[in-house]
């Protein structure tokens, strides 16, 4: 039998438009152009489309906020039940310091609308007013909000004010309107206790975290070159070398565990109760448990010596 096909010299566009299936081959190249479009318009969307939109439960951490460098004080202990009754004397000494702790956010005559507080969110507590106080207005509460501060405003703690200073602005503020609440005995009992405020205490020092850091940091620094110099201490005393090749995972891992604690230099048998938490953290190796009094007598010397 022949070949019947017939070849076109040119194409017939009569033919084409008769025959729908010729226009397959430019459709999938159309259909490749709107993938890729559509592709690249997906990917320039996913910021859009993966934004969540669903609002969180429950309140974010609020952001950090360092502390500020405080210097400790001695504060002593009070009467209380004698505190909390106000004069004209601890009036005049809550003024004062009022003016020059308060007044710039909560205003000279407590209504909120100092000029430091212009901008804060939430606003200053306008003290003359009984509404939405979060500690309370008894002496005790008042006195917790200058103790503590209030976290998630601009109120913070007065804790380092001496206790007699904190009451005699308690009392200042509470001239500011005739219907604050009473304390009851029970409550100033409380007080007392919760804050140990008839024995006194010592407020410690206090420094930035960022700058707390920093002198961690260069303290570790100074820790990490004093390690680094084991091996030069070793190699002048080959028999102490032996005994801490026994107990050492690395030299310098194991002198940096002596040089950062110095509380077992005290005395041998603090030594001894140090190798053994040692031994408990796997700083050192569990041979360390099997020196004898002379091993540890002469590694304790050695360290001593070099620290």
């Amino acid at each position: 039998m022949g070949n019947n096909h017939k070849y076109e010299d040119e194409i017939n566009f009569k033919a084409v438009i008769k025959t729908p299936i010729r226009w397959f081959g430019i459709v999938y190249i159309f259909f490749i152009i709107f993938v890729i479009i559509g592709g690249l318009f997906y990917i320039d969307s996913l910021p859009v489309l993966t934004a969540n939109k669903v609002p969180p439960e429950g309140k974010f951490a609020e952001p950090f906020k360092d502390i500020a460098k405080k210097k400790g004080i001695k504060l002593e202990g009070v009467d209380v039940k004698l505190l909390s009754k106000p004069n004209d004397e601890l009036i005049a000494q809550g003024k004062t310091l009022y003016e020059s702790n308060c007044a710039s956010c909560h205003g000279a005559e407590g209504k909120g609308d100092g000029i430091a507080g212009a901008g804060l969110n939430p606003a200053p507590r306008n003290l003359q007013s009984s509404d939405g106080w979060k500690n309370g207005r008894k002496i005790s509460q008042l006195y917790k909000t200058l103790e503590e501060g209030i976290p998630g405003t601009a109120m913070v703690a007065y804790e380092y004010l001496p206790i007699k200073e904190r009451f005699a602005i308690i009392h200042y503020i509470r001239t500011f309107s005739a219907d604050y609440p009473i304390d009851t005995e029970d409550e100033l009992k409380q007080l007392d206790i919760e804050y140990r405020l008839s024995e006194g205490k010592f407020s410690e020092n206090q420094i930035p975290v960022a700058l707390a850091m920093i002198k961690l940091s260069n303290e570790n620094q100074e820790l990490n070159k004093k390690a680094s110099k084991i091996n030069t201490f070793l190699d002048d005393n080959q028999a102490v070398a032996e005994i801490f090749r026994k107990i050492a995972f690395d030299y310098e891992l194991t002198y940096y565990a002596f040089i950062k604690n110095s509380e077992w230099m005290n005395e041998f048998s603090n030594f001894e109760a140090y190798l053994n938490r040692l031994v408990q953290s796997n700083a050192i190796k569990t041979t360390a448990l099997n020196l004898s009094t002379k091993e540890k007598e002469q590694l304790f010397e050695f360290l001593k010596s070099i620290n």
